[in-house]
């Protein structure tokens, strides 16, 4: 910041030729000229001074019979000097501050944190409908409102905070993550725990209900495996009344689940050849412009963009970007894979879906996928046996309430 200050205001080096140097850098101490960056160069002295203390050296060079020749002059008032007759060049710079000022209060990068169950593209598409876009004006934003309306379009957020820093729109949200959340009872019944697919039960734990099915049972998509009505009985073990609650368990199946994969043996693949064409580019708001000179497509070809947003600070991002554009020359060639090659591209296959199965919650138990090759495929099938908690809540069928019995029907 000292350095920035100094610019601002210029400085110049200077050499000292004195036969009592001494004398005048005492003289300097008692009138407050300050200098830095003292060196003896040469048989005399080089210092650097502003040029404010510049101007006050007259009196102190002649009382200490001195003299100064400038070496150097840096800094902004040399700077316009020097360059005092390039009016195109000072309207440039003029106009470059009105554009900085223009693009600092708009808004040119909002920021999506928090997200799980939503993408960030999907935020931005609802945000784009609601007219808040890059390049929006600072002046149209109501955070509060931007917050309230994200809580209400996406249910599974239950926290949004935004909030405006430089040219950036920051917004974090927090989802509901707890899958399992108890479903509301409504006052005409309750809720039963049904199976939501087929397998043998191998573990169930009943914390509110009545079960119905049991361990070592075959359970069948949609029935019932723990009931939420309850059976109110008397002392003579008759039904009086019905009462219902949300079933509560946890219920575990085995089953298995069929897999297969094919893939052929002969694929295409590509062969990048090391040639590279390299372009410049700028990026004006959404406007690109490519640097270069013409050169000679390629038939086929990837390319890799490398662009960068100009920063003024962290957060004040200006709608610039530049950098290069780099075509890579690729060739279509075929290739074929060895026995050993395939078997392990179908383990590698094989190990990501069971993987995926683990990410669902499954358990996995056991397999007897194989593996063969014939003259132009490698097949992997089988089955996996899983082991995975199941259970959905449906609405209880309500049960018809038993007539009361009276003394007289008793007898």
């Amino acid at each position: 910041m000292e350095q920035v200050v100094r610019l601002m205001g210029g400085f110049v080096r200077i050499r000292l030729i004195s036969h009592t140097p001494e004398r005048f850098l005492k003289l300097c101490a008692n009138h407050g000229i300050s200098f830095r960056h003292l060196v003896y160069r040469d048989g005399s002295y080089e210092m650097e001074i502003s040029v404010r203390d510049f101007r006050r050296l007259p009196p102190v060079c002649r009382k200490s019979s001195s003299r100064v020749h400038i070496l150097e002059k840096t800094g902004l008032p040399f700077f316009f000097y020097r360059n005092k007759k390039r009016k195109a060049f000072f309207i440039g710079i003029f106009f470059c501050l009105i554009l900085i000022l223009f693009c600092s209060r708009r808004i040119w990068n909002i920021h999506v944190e928090g997200n799980y169950s939503y993408s960030t593209q999907n935020i931005l598409e609802y945000l784009e409908q609601e007219d808040i876009i890059h390049g929006i004006a600072k002046r149209k934003l109501d955070c509060s409102e931007i917050a309230a309306s994200l809580r209400e379009h996406f249910p599974d957020i239950t926290w949004v905070s935004a909030r405006i820093q430089g040219t950036r729109l920051l917004i974090t949200v927090q989802e509901n993550t707890n899958s399992d959340q108890e479903m509301k009872t409504p006052s005409e019944g309750g809720y039963d725990l049904a199976a939501d697919c087929e397998g043998t039960i191998v573990h169930m734990v009943t914390r509110a209900g009545v079960p119905v099915k049991k361990v070592g049972e075959v359970c069948k998509e949609g029935e019932i495996l723990v009931s939420g009505c309850l059976e109110i009985l008397n002392d003579s073990k008759e039904v009086v009344r019905y009462e219902y609650v949300s079933a509560d368990a946890d219920v575990f199946i085995q089953r298995q689940i069929a897999y297969r994969d094919t893939f052929r043996l002969r694929y295409k693949k590509r062969f990048y050849t090391g040639q590279e064409h390299k372009k410049v580019c700028a990026q004006i708001f959404s406007y690109q412009v490519t640097l270069g000179l013409p050169q000679k497509k390629f038939e086929h070809y990837d390319q890799v963009s490398n662009l960068e947003n100009v920063r003024l600070t962290e957060n004040y991002i200006l709608p610039f970007a530049g950098g290069l554009i780099i075509d890579r020359e690729y060739e279509i060639r075929d290739f074929t894979y060895s026995k050993e090659e395939a078997k392990a591209l179908a383990e590698e296959h094989f190990l990501n879906f069971l993987e995926e199965l683990s990410e669902k919650g499954m358990k996995i138990s056991g397999n007897d996928v194989k593996i063969f090759l014939n003259d132009s495929d490698c097949i992997s099938s089988g089955n996996v046996t899983v082991v995975e908690k199941i259970g959905k809540q449906v609405p209880v069928q309500l049960q018809k309430e038993p007539e009361e019995r009276t003394q007289v029907d008793e007898q």
